[in-house]
């Protein structure tokens, strides 16, 4: 229960996020300037963040890999344990960090879940059009317990996040460097975050609907042949990807992961199709992307060993993208169901995930009462 209740308390307090643009902004029929607006916003994003921070940061023994890979890992670096090589350089770094100035290591996670908070909040500020629904749907994606987990390659996909909020419709070359500079240090925390430079690249290709239909089609086909030249590539990420080089017969999720995100591409398929103004903007044309890579993602899981943790980057954006295209569209009844649509999927996946034990994240124990 205490889940549920740091999921409403933190959504209702997003709810008077605002988001607005713009000199003034009638709110309950009275004028405020943005300039107070934008200190209640900001006020408001923190004070929402702070939930979900406090849990992660008090944890104790929750998640798969608390006990037996991240408490190991500090002891490797603060002992100088030739082990510590097999993390990535920017994990080892901020273990070191927290080492020069104490020997607990629950300072690690204090220091983890902050980034990765303040991260995500972040970029759901500068980003999102809807933020409450957006903090909702971060919360029912999973990822969030995920980062209980997985916390290097949450804390990479949460500076991507960030780096994604400079890749705006009018980017400029600095503004790519920027991103690409971001993508590298999260890379220094999980190499799988190289993969987000196909971000500034997408974004730039334009793609009708018809063309996401007949690349599906050729990716049907032509997957086994991408499928070996990415294997064959996979020691480029890390050293320890060619230990399941020769392993073609691992799946880490069930079929309807694929099938939710199939679910999620018709529906962008189909605002594609309804919205014609939106095939101009850049952010849309990115999540097209993002949503058709994803599905080929989780469509060859068991055949590339860990694939679907790549299909992390393509996923994550979600919780920004899908709000802000409904946002956009223009027939209020269908939005509606397509709101609703959208949050029973999540809804579903939320509830598996958690109820079949996924990261192991429950019962939730803090510091103070293991």
């Amino acid at each position: 229960m205490i889940y549920f209740f740091m999921i409403v308390i933190s959504c209702l307090i997003a709810m008077n996020v605002k988001n607005v643009d713009g000199k003034m902004v009638a709110v309950k029929y009275k004028v405020i300037s943005s300039n107070k607006r934008k200190i209640k916003d900001i006020f408001h994003t923190i004070m929402s963040a702070v939930p979900p921070f406090l849990m992660s940061a008090l944890r104790y023994g929750i998640g798969t890999d608390y006990l037996y890979g991240y408490v190991p890992i500090f002891y490797w670096v603060r002992y100088d344990n030739p082990k510590q090589k097999e993390v990535e350089e920017g994990y080892i770094l901020l273990n070191k960090l927290v080492a020069f100035y104490t020997d607990n290591y629950q300072w690690i996670f204090v220091l983890t879940s902050f980034i990765y908070i303040a991260c995500v909040f972040y970029a759901l500020y500068k980003s999102s059009k809807k933020f409450w629904y957006s903090v909702l749907l971060f919360f029912l994606s999973y990822n969030y317990f995920n980062s209980y987990n997985i916390i290097r390659q949450e804390m990479a996909m949460a500076i991507i996040l960030v780096g994604l909020t400079f890749l705006q419709d009018e980017a400029k070359i600095k503004d790519y460097v920027k991103f690409i500079v971001l993508v590298l240090i999260a890379s220094t925390l999980h190499r799988t975050a190289l993969i987000s430079l196909l971000f500034p690249i997408v974004m730039n290709i334009k793609v009708d609907t018809k063309y996401i239909l007949i690349f599906s089609i050729f990716g049907l086909f032509m997957k086994n042949t991408l499928i070996e030249l990415f294997i064959g590539q996979a020691y480029f990420l890390h050293q320890r990807y060619l230990v399941y080089a020769g392993n073609i017969s691992h799946s880490e999720l069930p079929v309807q992961f694929l099938i939710f995100n199939s679910i999620f591409l018709a529906l962008m398929l189909y605002l594609d199709y309804k919205n014609k103004d939106l095939r101009n903007d850049k952010h849309w044309n990115t999540a097209k992307w993002m949503q058709f890579i994803a599905v080929f993602s989780y469509s060859v899981q068991g055949m590339i060993p860990y694939v679907t943790r790549m299909a992390l980057y393509f996923t994550f954006p979600q919780i920004i993208y899908l709000p802000n295209i409904l946002v956009k569209h223009g027939s209020k009844v269908e939005k509606r169901w397509m709101y609703g649509l959208v949050t029973l999927v999540f809804l579903i996946d939320f509830l598996y995930n958690y109820f079949m034990g996924f990261g192991e994240i429950r019962p939730y124990t803090s510091i103070f009462n293991k």
